[in-house]
């Protein structure tokens, strides 16, 4: 039960940075008072770059990193991208940068907006790496058995929703995105506390890298000179249950 959840508390991080980022629309629009095409431009090339990261993030876990650090890496990426977030609200760093702590955009200032950029970024990062290995790696610990046992997941959603529904009665926005980053780091160090005991299965290689072969074979091969006779090319032949394609002139350098 204790290592189901040391793994299955990572998904309140899940869970409460999509209700930050839920609430992120309106903290532009009432504190720094964007008007709803900027603040939605922010919000969709957030989601934008969360999508883009996959394809890379999902190359590096087979490839390289296996399930277990890309979590371990993600999840440090939410820690520090929901701190920096919260950071970048006007009260917290005031002093430090000498601007006012009042939740207006006169008192938001260059400081403040590289950290809530670049906690964008991180939390984007953080949220991929979570959706391409924290369910692969549940599925390597548990059994079936385990996975359904309704009392244990009941026990797990309870925590994340309880903490979404008192946030939503919080007025202050560095409470509001404080306690996701505490949430969050908590969840990371009690998993990290039992690294030694996880099933780690070792990466076993992407099926990318046989296209990324083709793709680097086939671009060197643009400038050499294709040669006249078919029986020079390198192909296989003689084998029945082979249908060989007829030569053509059209993409000549593959």
């Amino acid at each position: 039960m204790l290592s189901f959840v040391r793994i299955f508390d990572l998904t309140w991080a899940d869970l409460l940075a999509r209700y930050a980022m839920w609430m992120m629309m309106l903290y532009l629009t009432n504190v720094w008072k964007l008007n709803f095409t900027h603040a939605a431009a922010i919000i969709n090339v957030f989601w934008g770059l969360m999508v883009i990261m996959l394809l890379p993030m999902q190359f590096l876990v087979d490839a390289f990193m296996g399930n277990y650090w890309m979590l371990l890496v993600s999840s440090f990426a939410y820690s520090a991208g929901l701190g920096f977030l919260t950071m970048s609200t006007p009260p917290v760093l005031a002093k430090a940068t000498g601007t006012c702590s009042l939740y207006e955009p006169e008192c938001i200032g260059e400081g403040q907006k590289i950290l809530f950029y670049t906690a964008l970024a991180l939390i984007a990062l953080g949220l991929s790496g979570h959706l391409i290995s924290l369910g692969a790696f549940i599925a390597e610990q548990f059994s079936e058995d385990v996975l359904g046992n309704v009392t244990t997941c009941s026990f797990i959603a309870i925590v994340p929703i309880g903490a979404v529904i008192a946030i939503t009665y919080i007025r202050l926005w560095s409470i509001r995105f404080g306690i996701p980053a505490i949430f969050t780091m908590v969840a990371t160090l009690v998993f990290l506390s039992r690294s030694g005991s996880y099933n780690c299965v070792k990466p076993q290689g992407s099926s990318l890298s046989i296209v990324f072969r083709v793709l680097v074979a086939a671009t060197s091969k643009m400038f050499c000179k294709c040669p006249k006779e078919a029986d020079r090319l390198y192909e296989t032949r003689g084998v029945d249950d082979v249908d060989l394609l007829p030569h053509s002139r059209h993409l000549r350098y593959l």
